[in-house]
């Protein structure tokens, strides 16, 4: 869980029924280190766990985590919860080989150093997870988060790409409120960017511009840089590219703004604080926008 990022109610443990197959059951619950036993609410972990149970092979059980975690994405985006799910985080190792070792002669069971991310196994193998888990409690659930979860599986969860934005997203909710995490939300914004190429004419007129920069007679490495430059010419701005994905979000309103006027404005913030623009944004122009920054994202990320 990100910092300032917590779930909700006294449970310990909530069950989800894989609806898809008879059988299979996913179950989140809090991670607890060490050899401590103790059994903590989901509300007041930083670290949870979702496991699955029930599927026949290692192919079908990678599909299901695959899944279950586009879903959760999407539904902590629609909470405004910032998880790292472990899947693109550089990790060292918690445990030496010496003490995996030690753990897996002592119990006769074999020990395995989880870092995050998704972790296949055979269930008949009982491995032991350093840091060891604890999977007892009831199955109510937290109080928003089913209903979110359910929305999310409707709409099919986040696909490869969103999820990068989910990551982004995710960190910039664990960062103090200023500059690097305007910047962070602004990235997670842009990769859900697409310009579209401009109308025929427009390229036409691109082209003859390439073609006499290259019969310019200025040196080789100047005419590559300038060709290379005009060729991001053929597609529409970020800016112009940003306010159509901004317009999809009507009528809702951000800071007394439409939604392409918000982005207008955040995107030449953005932009005067990134390429140090005169004059730079105040702290006061960064911070007031952040709050209304991240409900936009996490409206984009559910739209998409």
């Amino acid at each position: 869980m990100r910092e300032g990022s917590w779930l909700e109610g006294s449970e310990t443990s909530w069950v989800v029924h894989d609806d898809r197959t008879l059988g299979h059951q996913v179950t989140m619950y809090a991670q607890t280190l060490g050899q401590q036993q103790e059994t903590l609410p989901l509300a007041r972990t930083r670290r949870a766990v979702l496991k699955g149970i029930g599927y026949e092979t290692e192919a079908e059980a990678q599909e299901a985590a695959k899944f279950w975690r586009a879903s959760f994405m999407a539904a902590f985006a629609s909470m405004r919860i910032g998880v790292d799910f472990g899947a693109r985080t550089a990790r060292s190792a918690t445990w030496s080989h010496h003490a995996v070792a030690a753990v897996s002669k002592q119990s006769g069971r074999p020990a395995v150093n989880y870092q995050g991310g998704i972790l296949l196994y055979e269930s008949n193998s009982q491995p032991i997870f350093m840091p060891t888990v604890s999977a007892e409690g009831t199955v109510t659930g937290p109080p928003r988060l089913p209903a979110a979860l359910a929305d999310a599986r409707s709409r099919g969860g986040l696909s490869e790409e969103r999820q990068v934005t989910y990551d982004l997203f995710s960190a910039a909710l664990g960062l103090a409120a200023g500059d690097a995490q305007y910047a962070m939300l602004m990235a997670a914004l842009e990769t859900m960017i697409k310009p579209q190429s401009r109308s025929e004419e427009s390229i036409e007129h691109v082209s003859r511009l390439i073609e006499l920069t290259r019969k310019s007679g200025l040196p080789r490495k100047e005419i590559d840089s300038l060709t290379g430059s005009l060729k991001w010419l053929y597609r529409e701005s970020i800016s112009q590219a940003g306010k159509k994905i901004a317009g999809t979000l009507d009528p809702r309103i951000y800071m007394n703004e439409k939604p392409e006027a918000f982005f207008r404005g955040c995107y030449e913030i953005r932009s005067r604080l990134l390429h140090g623009n005169d004059p730079l944004p105040s702290t006061h122009d960064v911070r007031s926008r952040i709050p209304y920054l991240i409900e936009f994202v996490a409206d984009l990320i559910c739209r998409a």
